[in-house]
């Protein structure tokens, strides 16, 4: 597929990663060394110590906001696979961070290392991945995210499948809120980060 961007009722559909540092994507929530973890494009360089963003499972969640409402139908991310663990997850989009739907719910299933995931076409300015598992502790950790999946990028334009719940037109625009779910690695990630 080409790198043009498409557009449908005013709401541009990437072709290219919008979930980056360099494009104004940035992390409202979640738990790392640094801010830029999760949307720096590293997938090769984390250990047990860095190179993570994560939270506690049964409390927050990891939260991008993008730089502009999307229309988003695919979305890849790297969980933490420095062993055999698994993860479960819910993945939500929003337009105003009050208003989530639920586009990917993977809560029941044994999840590792990258996930490329596609659902319904959905305007969106943030997406949400609650952790709901973690075979090795209560901590839910992911390595990298990018919207579109790059997989899909790379493909031939397929149906979409997984759809959980269709775009709600009640969901108002998107407002940039503080960025107030970011919290210091002082303050939480030695709590947070029991791998072992």
């Amino acid at each position: 597929s080409s790198g043009i961007n498409a557009e449908y009722g005013g709401v541009i559909e990437p072709r290219g990663n919008v979930a980056t540092i360099e494009r104004g994507a940035i992390v409202v929530e979640g738990v790392s060394k640094y801010r830029s973890t999760l949307l720096n494009g590293n997938t090769t360089q984390y250990d047990w110590e860095d190179g993570y963003t994560c939270h506690q499972v049964g409390s927050g969640a990891i939260i991008v906001l993008l730089p502009q409402p999307y229309l988003i139908s695919s979305l890849s991310m790297l969980l933490w696979d420095c062993d055999n663990r698994c993860y479960s997850y819910v993945i939500s989009v929003s337009k105003n961070r009050r208003d989530w739907i639920d586009v990917v719910d993977h809560s029941r299933l044994q999840c590792s290392s990258w996930q490329h995931l596609t659902f319904s076409r959905t305007p969106t300015s943030y997406i949400r991945v609650i952790g709901t598992q973690n075979s090795a502790n209560s901590v839910f950790h992911l390595i990298h995210m990018e919207l579109p999946s790059h997989r899909k990028q790379c493909e031939e334009e397929e149906e979409e499948e997984d759809t959980v719940h269709p775009y709600s037109s009640a969901a108002s625009a998107v407002s940039r809120p503080e960025i107030d779910g970011v919290e210091t690695l002082e303050r939480q990630l030695e709590a947070a980060r029991i791998i072992q």
